[in-house]
């Protein structure tokens, strides 16, 4: 409630109580439009949502490269939202010492037209700024180079957007962080979606090293 007071010059004026400040301030932040994604309601300053920094945009306008940490290791990774699936290449599988592999059935069809079969599948943690960890199975590949490919399985189910103007990738209202034993817990849940056998096509960046 607000307060009257008696001025200088005898006349009357309300002073704002706190109570009045914070319900004007809560009035403008549901008005406000954030900064960050794109979003009404919040501040800038109190955005929950996630962001990837992109270092660079690859040839594809799909597909684009950034830095994010994976079992708790720095990693360059693809982001390509051409691509259906997300792998991993059997020697950075290796270099980051992942020995828990699964037997796969899936296999898929690069955009020439050739059909490759996955040789394996793994569970991953990805970690976005520290605060938030989100648990995937990925297919490996037996290919040269030493890279993850994050495609729209994984960019789909995160509700993703990717804003190549202003080279970032933002996970909309992303609140799921992982322990390590929650991290186990999920297991039955993810690899579920690869008991069958299957087969995708993969867009981008892959098809260039098919040539």
């Amino acid at each position: 409630m607000d307060t009257v007071m008696e001025n200088d010059q005898g006349k009357l004026k309300k002073r704002m109580t706190p109570e009045h400040r914070q319900k004007m301030q809560e009035n403008r932040e549901l008005k406000s439009t954030c900064m960050n994604c794109g979003q009404q309601g919040h501040f800038t300053k109190n955005c929950q949502n996630e962001k990837i920094k992109i270092n660079e945009i690859v040839k594809d306008i799909s597909a684009i490269w950034a830095m994010l940490r994976i079992n708790g290791k720095e990693v360059r990774i693809i982001i390509d939202s051409g691509a259906a699936v997300s792998v991993i290449s059997n020697n950075l599988r290796k270099k980051l010492g992942i020995d828990d592999i699964r037997p796969s059935r899936s296999s898929f069809t690069i955009a020439n037209g050739t059909k490759v079969a996955s040789i394996e599948k793994i569970k991953i943690m990805l970690e976005i700024n520290d605060n938030i960890k989100i648990p995937v199975v990925i297919e490996v590949m037996d290919k040269d180079r030493e890279e993850l490919i994050l495609g729209n399985d994984i960019l789909g189910k995160k509700d993703s957007v990717i804003d190549f103007e202003n080279k970032e990738v933002r996970i909309i209202e992303q609140e799921e962080v992982y322990g390590e034993e929650e991290y186990s817990d999920q297991e039955n849940e993810y690899e579920s979606e690869y008991e069958e056998e299957q087969e995708q096509e993969l867009f981008g960046i892959i098809e260039e090293e098919a040539k």
